[in-house]
């Protein structure tokens, strides 16, 4: 029972309260979606993350186990296939087929940053985190590539491969910790500010993609809270994948690895997608209602598969 008071408050603290902020501080501030839009697309996402991320692995990543790293993208690749795969397995018992996309999208990308970083960094120390970013930025580029690819005609954005700004921050903060120079502690002001910026990236992306739900609150009714779209996926993502995906994990790896993947294995839908479906034609009331009713049930079903399967 200790554990599991533990889990639910990193994970309220690290996302849920963030969410629940930016519902209502949107609303009482009336910000246009547009803006919140281009704030996570062109600033956080583009800007910020990427700056946690090399600051992150500059700091705290382990050299001496950087060969382990693709084994991350590799998991991170199963965990992304098994995940469409039963989504297509699951739209055949009744979803609509113009939702399909939106449905396929909500259900293949987990929470593979936000809610992760926190639990990661709490439970195992940065140095598992720095980890993770393998794991994150693999899914950050799937996101931008197969993610966006359900609402093109299956058509891939093969530029996002050479422009992706956090692969360019992993990679960069890799090649100099492998040289041993880093820029860290040369200036004091310059790594207040990294700290700053960094500590507040996470609680700042959250906030804006709580506006975003907040936008779509005219979709948020009582009868479509329990349409199939929205019921698949909530069963797909907290009572079928997690057991599964932990399973597998158990079974096949140990160690940081093991840790690191549980933690993953068990997140809620994605709140980055509700960005894609909105940018790309899709359904952002239908992502919106999905990833906020997953969020919500993850304060729950995140201690509950924990404590079952994880090792402290």
């Amino acid at each position: 029972m200790e554990l599991f008071s533990e889990l639910f408050l990193i994970s309220w603290h690290g996302a849920f309260k963030w969410l629940v902020l930016g519902v209502f501080c949107i609303a009482i501030l009336r910000i246009k979606s547009q803006i919140i839009t281009f704030l996570l697309k062109n600033i956080i996402v583009s800007v910020f993350i990427p700056l946690l991320i090399f600051y992150k692995t500059l700091l705290h990543l382990d050299t001496s186990r950087m060969i382990i790293l693709p084994q991350y993208c590799l998991w991170a690749f199963a965990f992304l296939l098994i995940a469409e795969l039963l989504s297509r397995g699951i739209s055949k018992f009744g979803v609509l087929p113009e939702n399909l996309s939106t449905f396929h999208l909500g259900n293949t990308f987990n929470n593979y940053g936000f809610v992760a970083y926190g639990l990661v960094e709490s439970l195992y120390g940065p140095a598992l985190l720095t980890e993770l970013f393998a794991y994150v930025i693999f899914s950050e580029i799937y996101l931008w590539t197969r993610g966006r690819a359900f609402f093109s005609e299956g058509k891939f954005d093969y530029n996002i491969l050479l422009k992706n700004p956090p692969l360019i921050a992993f990679s960069l903060a890799l090649i100099l910790k492998v040289g041993h120079w880093t820029p860290i502690g040369l200036s004091a002001t310059l790594d207040t500010g990294l700290h700053f910026v960094t500590s507040w990236t996470v609680p700042l992306a959250i906030f804006c993609l709580g506006g975003l739900i907040y936008h779509q609150k005219s979709h948020f009714k009582p009868r479509n809270f329990w349409k199939k779209e929205n019921s698949y996926s909530l069963l797909l993502r907290h009572l079928i994948l997690p057991p599964l995906l932990c399973s597998i994990v158990v079974l096949f790896t140990q160690g940081n690895l093991k840790n690191a993947l549980l933690i993953e294995a068990v997140m809620p839908s994605s709140l980055m997608t509700i960005t894609l479906a909105k940018i790309y034609g899709g359904k952002p009331e239908i992502m919106s209602l999905m990833a906020f009713c997953s969020q919500v049930l993850s304060l729950v079903t995140i201690p509950i598969w924990l404590t079952l399967f994880i090792e402290l």
